[in-house]
C-alpha cells in the first residue's frame, strides 16, 4: 500500500485498485439504495447525476472462455 500511495505502484492486470469514478459509483450506490429505500421506486445512477463516465473495469471473461485456476499444491 505505501507503494500505491508513495512510490511507483506495480501494474495490475486485474485492475482491483480504484480511481476517483469508481469512489463516486460507490458512494452513488449508497445514495440510489437509500433512495430506493425511502421512495419504493427504482433509482437509476445516471438519473442523480450528469456526464460521470463508469469507472475503468478489468475485461470480463465471456460465458465460453476457460477461466485460468490456480495450481493445486
Amino acid at each position: 500500500m505505501l507503494e500505491d500511495v508513495f512510490g511507483t505502484p506495480p501494474a495490475d492486470r486485474f485492475r482491483r485498485s480504484s480511481d476517483e469514478r469508481g469512489g463516486a459509483y460507490s458512494i452513488l450506490i449508497g445514495v440510489a439504495a437509500n433512495h430506493c429505500f425511502q421512495t419504493g421506486q427504482t433509482v437509476r445512477i445516471a438519473d442523480l447525476v450528469n456526464g460521470l463516465t463508469p469507472p475503468i473495469a478489468a475485461p470480463m471473461p465471456s460465458r465460453s472462455t476457460p477461466i485460468p485456476m490456480p495450481r493445486r499444491v
